[in-house]
């Protein structure tokens, strides 16, 4: 039995998924995200589906968001974000 095989299959266009903030890490508490990834000239995935739990009587973690750190020119300032990294698109 013969195989047919596409060379030339054209892909259709996929816009990439951009980056989500959800929430920040400042001093131990978690804070909503008020700044937009646009913001940042670099933004670093640390951990996918990192769990985390806000609810400190529930030991279940509760969402799953990826970890990120981003930061504008200097490293030394940047900040801990809660959200989606997608397709890592800004």
């Amino acid at each position: 039995m013969a195989t047919a095989v596409k060379i030339l299959e054209s892909k259709p266009d996929v816009t990439p998924r951009k980056i989500e903030f959800k929430t920040y890490l400042v001093n131990h508490t978690v804070q909503k995200a008020t700044t937009v990834p646009s913001d940042y000239a670099h933004i670093e995935l640390i951990c996918r589906d990192y769990l985390h739990n806000f609810n400190a009587n529930n030991s279940t973690p509760q969402l799953k968001y990826d970890l990120m750190f981003a930061y504008k020119e200097d490293r030394q300032k940047g900040i801990l974000f809660l959200g989606k990294f997608n397709d890592g698109a800004v």
